[in-house]
């Protein structure tokens, strides 16, 4: 498919993280022609909003509980390149099933406060953690709460370890040396699911690598060659 302008269809799909405002990933700088953010867990969906643009080339982003989806996806779709950031593909062998029921319960209760309280075990850096809930509290306050218990529903259950991804595709990994959500050996597992590829890790750099380290991010998808231009 071309453009008015002759050129390639790029698309860029973003699966996000878990509790976070989808205005967030638009601090990624992905020049694709167009960016897709896709906050539900409809297989059906994801696969029509694709074909309506037909892309010549297909990018998949995802963040946390968001790395899980662009890896399990992978067997739907021909994916040219596949950025990961704290990626995981089972998030019970990072956080204990208790603490993740917990917060389903706690979701129907307070549900800002609960998402404030997880927020604060993604930063490193505090000064940042503050910036980013005075930035986006309200968006957090209006996060459906159905899709964050679906969410939570899907980090309990889906696990991808015994995953065998079949297609050759450029990858980029960068994870935080101060990541306290998910542990250095569960990103490791996730580089062995492939045959090549790129992993960084970022020093003094926690799990929402996206607001706390956002130049540092956007310069390495640039400098590694997946940047969407």
């Amino acid at each position: 498919m071309l453009t008015r302008r002759g050129e390639l269809v790029k698309l860029a799909v973003v699966f996000p993280g878990w509790g976070t405002p989808k205005s967030l990933y638009a601090k990624l700088e992905l020049t694709a022609d167009k960016r897709l953010v896709i906050t539900d867990f409809n297989l059906k969906h994801l696969q029509e909003k694709i074909a309506d643009y037909n892309p010549d080339q297909l990018i998949f982003i995802g963040w946390s509980l968001g790395t899980i989806r662009a890896v399990q996806y992978l067997e739907n779709f021909s994916v040219d390149e596949l950025i990961l950031l704290a990626p995981t593909l089972y998030f019970l062998e990072n956080q204990p099933e208790v603490i993740m029921k917990k917060m389903k319960r706690d979701i129907k209760i307070d549900k800002l406060d609960t998402l404030i309280k997880f927020t604060k075990e993604n930063f490193y850096n505090s000064a940042k953690c503050k910036d980013y809930l005075q930035k986006y509290k309200k968006e957090l306050s209006n996060l459906k709460e159905d899709n964050l218990v679906a969410g939570l529903d899907y980090l309990l259950e889906k696990d991808l370890t015994d995953l065998t991804v079949e297609q050759s595709i450029e990858l980029l990994i960068i994870v935080g040396d101060r990541d306290q959500v998910i542990k250095n050996s569960s990103f490791k597992r996730v580089l062995a699911k492939f045959n090549v590829g790129d992993y960084i890790s970022l020093a003094n750099a926690g799990h929402n690598l996206i607001y706390e380290q956002t130049d540092k991010i956007n310069r390495l998808i640039k400098e590694k060659g997946v940047n969407l231009q």
